[in-house]
């Protein structure tokens, strides 16, 4: 018997910044594409704005056309506005790979509304992910609504009331606790003394399903301490971290900050001094690298001062010298950037050229 599965409603935006000169610059058929995104709750869905300054056609010409992309068939809803304006328009239907309008808006439309020579324009998406039922089941601080609660943490001199069987169930230590005739056990209570009052109530907020607004970097980190037995070591950097799995960190530090870009984690991790999953993730964002995203892992190289995605961006420069540097979305990198970008990029032609003649 085939399983039937439930559907969630994954909301997402993007924003891209479309501007005068490509109206006049950018000739029918020319496209420019947004970084991929992926679809959260998905295995490797992903989703990416296509749009034409010119036109995708002959029929569009004098108009922008606009798509939305995906990697595999889903039905989406997909939002296309002008920022600061009434343009607006909206589909909801399956989408095999690309689907959108032809004639947006037109140049006519448009051109009142440049400051500066730009436009912002927002898509926003809502994108229909099949899931398993365990997706959607209540929460399980709803199902335990009618069972009083038997066990009390005591941090800082606060308590927090909470269950036994959901403690042993989630950790090895409550577990030896709780099945043997502990004081622990006898009084229904135990004090902890290696986490702050807020990171204990986040973790058991995170367990029973309740929603969590707002945590901070620290709290996050404290949250992952709570799931590892050896926590008595720096978790940002030591053996502590390593004991759980690096996409799992990721895939938290994502969820907790609303990110849904490697590029933009990498950033949080290395504000944060999260050291030692920056190896993972700067191999992450190297692979993302295309000419869509150039400009803002090249600024995040420099920013972050990672050698090794420097060296990626130094090769793709070289190989794609031509269509990075006449892309206008070049110059939102820093000019100290840049200057650093080409003369690590010459030099590295340089010796690929000596290295030919010797």
């Amino acid at each position: 018997m085939s399983s039937i599965n439930a559907i969630k409603v994954v909301k997402d935006s993007i924003k891209f910044v479309l501007t005068e000169a490509d109206l006049g610059t950018k000739i029918i058929g020319d496209v420019l594409k947004t970084p991929l995104r992926k679809v959260s709750c998905t295995r490797d869905l992903q989703w990416q704005i296509h749009y034409y300054p010119a036109g995708y056609d002959e029929v569009a010409k004098g108009y922008i056309s606009i798509f939305t992309a995906v990697t595999a068939p889903t039905v989406v809803k997909s939002t296309f506005s002008v920022d600061g304006s009434p343009i607006q328009n909206f589909f909801t239907q399956r989408v095999k790979c690309i689907r959108g309008y032809h004639e947006f808006a037109s140049h006519k439309e448009l051109r009142p509304l440049f400051r500066d020579g730009k436009i912002t324009i927002t898509c926003d998406v809502e994108i229909y992910v099949p899931v398993p039922w365990s997706f959607i089941t209540s929460n399980v601080f709803q199902s335990c609504e009618h069972i009083p609660t038997d066990f009390t943490l005591i941090v800082e001199d606060q308590r927090l009331e909470t269950h036994k069987h959901l403690l042993s169930f989630v950790s090895t230590v409550f577990h030896a606790m709780l099945s043997h005739d502990t004081i622990e056990k006898r009084s229904g209570t135990t004090t902890i003394t290696d986490f702050e009052f807020a990171i204990v109530k986040i973790a058991l907020d995170f367990l029973y399903g309740r929603e969590v607004v707002d945590p901070n970097i620290d709290e996050v980190i404290g949250v992952l301490r709570t799931f590892v037995k050896d926590h008595q070591y720096d978790i940002k950097n030591a053996n502590g971290l390593n004991n759980i799995p690096h996409k799992a960190v990721i895939n938290v530090i994502e969820a907790a900050f609303g990110l849904n870009d490697s590029i933009d984690v990498f950033r949080q991790v290395h504000k944060n001094g999260i050291d030692v999953i920056k190896d993972t993730l700067a191999l992450t964002v190297s692979k993302s690298l295309c000419s869509d995203n150039f400009s803002k892992v090249a600024s995040c190289a420099w920013d972050c001062s990672s050698d090794y995605i420097k060296e990626k961006c130094i090769q793709y420069l070289n190989q794609h010298w031509a269509d990075l540097t006449l892309s206008m979305d070049f110059v939102n990198i820093n000019a100290e950037t840049i200057k650093d970008l080409f003369t690590a990029a010459k030099n590295a032609r340089d010796k690929k050229k000596k290295t030919g003649e010797s």
